[in-house]
């Protein structure tokens, strides 16, 4: 009898269940096909079991949560490794119970396409050696967590971040267009409605990009579209890849592009009943002999002043950027738009991102003083996008700028 308990312990020890009992209601069945165990379940589990689990694993970590830290959740429900039972190995680990090493971030990030950053990104661990590092080296606040992570560990950010495995619309996504609503919706209009177009803005190395920033004062407002407000620019910023053919965050019915870049707006004047604060204004960038010459006094400007910035935290002044030829560019074009989230921590559900289809051709002279700047490990900024994340049944509107 004991040696019974002692293996029914052991099983659910790794499900994320420190304390078993047989007269719970409420715990969920997970089918644990990767685990030693002497007894396996012996109900099928079906898609919809599945969804209804991860479900009752979402709702009870909720509750156990509150109170705690967003940065240090605790460590009874390890749900970094529930997430590992929704996307089962390949060939599991009899030692561990599930090997970290036969797949890749995707499996933390409840991936539904699968992932497009290259292999050797992946940082391998196993399930114990994941715990306890869990344990020993978890943030104590959010602004430790906040400082504290890199592109290249994207497999840890849900110790960090829980929103980023549990939230419901993260981003980016693989944007299907079966899965698209094709729409008729107003011209998007982008405009200064403030300020000195040609004062200096900022451009900064924040360790993980470039940040450009207007000044104070300097105003562009994006409107129409899909948008229920106004939305004025706060900064842009761009993900690029370690070569040609990675680099994008969302994909176009699978499509890789070799760069995105992100015009970041915020809703102004704030509306309460609005959902959406920000927008992500996105536009893929393709890596070409030449930039385009409707937006090439733009690259050139951000590009010629690239190399000032290699270290990260440095900044520097550049001149007044018009944002016009950005708008000429995707005038009559077709975009997609659906309710995500930042991409980067703290992964906050409130951004409306807009993608467009058609790419802007950039120079390869710009990618490689992109590819030269340093991160906030030391390294050269070679891999800056995140993963792709699940849709969720969520909407994505098709329509015409």
């Amino acid at each position: 009898m004991s040696a019974n308990r002692n293996s029914e312990k052991f099983r659910y020890r790794f499900s994320g269940v420190y304390q078993p009992s047989r007269t719970c209601q409420d715990r969920p069945r997970v089918h644990i096909q990767a685990l030693p165990c002497e007894r396996k379940p012996n109900i099928p589990v079906t898609e919809t079991r599945r969804a209804a689990s991860l479900e009752n694993w979402r709702e009870k970590y909720q509750r156990q949560s509150q109170g705690r830290s967003r940065a240090n959740p605790g460590s009874e429900y390890p749900y970094e490794y529930i997430q590992t039972l929704w996307h089962k190995p390949k060939q599991p680990n009899y030692q561990t119970g599930v090997n970290y090493a036969n797949f890749g971030p995707q499996s933390c990030c409840n991936v539904q396409h699968g992932s497009h950053l290259p292999p050797e990104y992946y940082r391998r661990k196993s399930t114990s050696a994941l715990l306890r590092k869990r344990a020993s080296t978890a943030a104590t606040n959010n602004k430790q967590a906040m400082s504290d992570w890199s592109h290249h560990s994207q497999n840890e950010w849900g110790q960090q971040f829980p929103i980023s495995v549990m939230g419901t619309r993260q981003s980016p996504i693989d944007i299907r267009a079966s899965d698209a609503t094709k729409e008729e919706r107003p011209p998007f209009k982008l405009e200064l409605i403030e300020g000195d177009g040609s004062a200096e803005w900022t451009l900064t190395n924040n360790g993980h990009t470039f940040v450009a920033a207007p000044p104070q004062g300097v105003k562009w407002q994006l409107s129409g579209g899909v948008l229920e407000g106004t939305y004025v620019l706060g900064s842009f910023h761009s993900h690029w890849g370690h070569a040609k053919g990675y680099g994008c965050e969302h994909l176009l019915d699978g499509q890789k592009f070799d760069g995105e870049t992100h015009f970041v707006f915020q809703l102004t004047p704030d509306i309460p009943t609005v959902e959406d604060k920000f927008v992500a204004y996105g536009i893929m960038m393709q890596e070409s002999g030449q930039t385009n010459p409707k937006a090439q006094q733009f690259i050139e400007t951000l590009g010629g002043n690239l190399d000032k910035i290699i270290e990260s935290g440095s900044s520097t002044k550049i001149p007044g950027l018009d944002l016009t030829p950005i708008a000429e560019a995707n005038k009559g074009k077709e975009y997609f738009a659906y309710k995500g989230s930042l991409t980067t921590p703290p992964f906050a559900e409130a951004v409306l991102h807009v993608v467009f289809t058609e790419p802007l051709e950039v120079a390869s002279s710009v990618f490689g003083s992109l590819r030269n700047l340093t991160d906030s490990e030391g390294k050269k900024c070679t891999i800056n996008y995140r993963a792709i994340q699940p849709l969720l049944g969520r909407k994505i509107h098709h329509c015409v700028a």
